[in-house]
C-alpha cells in the first residue's frame, strides 16, 4: 500500500483525531466511492481516500491532503541537486561526514 504525509489544515480544529495525526506519515487504504447506493462522500472536484496511521486510527483525506512520504526532499534534490555546498550539507545534516 502507499504512504503519504497526512497535511491536515491547521486552521481546522474541530476534528481532534485528525488534527493529531497531521502531519504523520499514513497509509493509503483505498479510494472513497463517490457513487452508487453504497457512497461515502459527495464527490465536489477532488477525490478522497480512506486513511490509516501506525497507531490503527483511520480517517478519510482529500487527494490534496496527502503528499507522497519523501516527495519534499526529492523536490529539494531536483532545485538544489547539482550545488556541491548544499549537497555537503545535507551529509552533514545526515550524520554522513564522508
Amino acid at each position: 500500500m502507499k504512504r503519504a504525509i497526512f497535511n491536515y489544515p491547521k486552521q481546522f480544529t474541530t476534528l481532534p483525531d485528525y488534527t493529531a495525526h497531521a502531519g504523520q506519515v499514513v497509509t493509503i487504504v483505498r479510494p472513497l466511492r463517490s457513487d452508487g447506493p453504497d457512497f461515502e462522500y459527495d464527490y465536489e472536484g477532488e477525490l478522497m481516500y480512506l486513511i490509516r496511521a501506525d497507531d490503527g486510527w483511520e480517517g478519510h483525506a482529500f487527494d490534496s491532503e496527502l503528499d507522497e512520504e519523501g516527495a519534499y526532499q526529492r523536490a529539494l534534490e531536483e532545485l538544489h541537486g547539482d550545488d556541491p555546498e548544499w549537497a555537503e550539507t545535507q551529509r552533514i545534516q545526515a550524520g554522513d561526514k564522508q
